[in-house]
């Protein structure tokens, strides 16, 4: 009786899977379709983190640079006002 049963069930599955094979099709399309966006927007949103903390550290960077320079330029040092990139002395060309 058992064995009947599982074949019954069996039988009914496939031929649920035969008539509504479209439907079927169309909601793996639609499963497909969404995690492949789920990946692509996680990945996206990975993306988008790892450049805002390279810019986070850039503008330390900068202002780390800046206050260095206004340090020195206080001093009365040459780097305080043109950074690190001095005009060339024409004298000893």
């Amino acid at each position: 009786m058992r064995e009947f049963l599982g074949f019954f069930a069996l039988l009914l599955v496939i031929g649920f899977v035969v008539s509504y094979w479209k439907v079927l099709l169309g909601i793996l399309v639609i499963t497909a379709v969404g995690a492949v966006a789920w990946f692509v927007l996680k990945y996206l949103l990975e993306q988008q983190r790892e450049a805002r903390a390279r810019d986070a550290a850039r503008a330390q960077e900068l202002t780390h640079n800046a206050a260095a320079q206004h340090h020195s330029y206080l001093q009365g040092f040459d780097h305080g006002i043109y950074g690190n990139y001095p005009p060339v002395d024409l004298d000893k060309l």
